[in-house]
């Protein structure tokens, strides 16, 4: 239905399905990033009561950064800085590339988020190792 009122309203063009499959296939790594994130929460809190407030908190605030709330190009320069490293600016911001058929993957953000998987992959084994051989 929303593809449709998009249709209809806005005229939304579709991209080529080699670009439908690249923005896929970059969505699906960044909810791989914010799943290991919510384990990573899940293992460090332990308390379902405490993960889902601190997991919102930590949502709104790459928001926040990301420029969700307004245009990223309202966003002061220090909060511009600090969103390069957020996999989820990219998404939010640069996904319209892929879309438009302009380009096929946003390397910046597949670097970002190599490295974020890595870090949270080595944290989350970690803390599980840490947290089960007591």
């Amino acid at each position: 239905m929303n593809i449709g009122v998009a249709k209809v309203l806005f005229n939304l063009t579709f991209p080529t399905m080699g670009h439908f499959i690249a923005f896929i296939m970059q969505y699906i790594i960044a909810i791989i990033i914010y799943m290991l994130e919510g384990s990573v929460i899940a293992l460090i809190l332990k308390r379902s009561d405490l993960v889902m407030p601190c997991g919102l908190v930590l949502m709104f605030g790459m928001y926040m950064f990301c420029g969700a709330f307004i245009t990223y190009d309202e966003l002061p320069m220090s909060i511009k800085i600090i969103s390069k490293y957020l996999p989820m600016k990219y998404m939010m911001i640069d996904s319209f590339d892929i879309w438009s058929n302009s380009s096929y993957f946003i390397g910046k953000y597949l670097i970002l988020s190599l490295i974020y998987i890595i870090v949270l992959i080595i944290l989350l084994i970690g803390i599980y190792r840490k947290s089960y051989q007591r």
